[in-house]
């Protein structure tokens, strides 16, 4: 489902069940890229797709997805990348959890990016020990006040926190 939804601005929603029937899908890469007019994201929508490597840009400047349904990705126990995946979509929460089954993940580039986020849930990437890269994973996203503590207390592989936070005030 590489680009299959890229750039589509008439797309009003995501059907339920949208990719129920698709099991053997390995990649979710730009498949909402720009959708700009997606305003939010079925609950369950990967449920059924136990195989996906990637989200790279999945939802990658849908500006009016304002939140994240819990449990998104709590079936796709394969992940290795979440670069981009919400970067520039109007995302004001994180769901608690919401890559707690995702071990294998190595890659959160810029996975936030750009996002109006308020909060950063505790624990957020606690099962995430194999991620090497949270470079500009936060880059941009200046609305929360804090961060938890220890929120990459178990991320002992990364080697690059590049402009994690980044924020030009310029």
């Amino acid at each position: 489902f590489s680009s299959c939804f890229i750039q589509t601005n008439s797309v009003a929603a995501i059907p339920a069940g949208l990719f129920e029937h698709n099991p053997l899908v390995t990649t979710f890469a730009y498949t909402f890229d720009t959708a700009t007019s997606v305003p939010s994201i079925p609950t369950g929508l990967f449920d059924h797709n136990p195989l996906v490597t990637t989200f790279y840009r999945c939802f990658d400047q849908c500006y009016s997805i304002h939140s994240i349904p819990a449990g998104l990705f709590a079936n796709n126990t394969e992940v290795t990348d979440f670069g981009w995946c919400f970067s520039q979509a109007g995302i004001y929460s994180i769901p608690s959890g919401l890559f707690d089954t995702n071990t294998k993940v190595t890659s959160f580039n810029q996975c936030f990016g750009y996002t109006p986020i308020t909060s950063i849930p505790s624990g957020l990437f606690a099962n995430n020990t194999e991620v090497t890269n949270f470079a500009n994973c936060f880059d941009h996203a200046q609305n929360f006040a804090s961060i938890p503590s220890g929120l990459f207390s178990t991320n002992t592989k990364v080697t690059t926190f590049e402009k994690c936070f980044y924020f030009d005030w310029n």
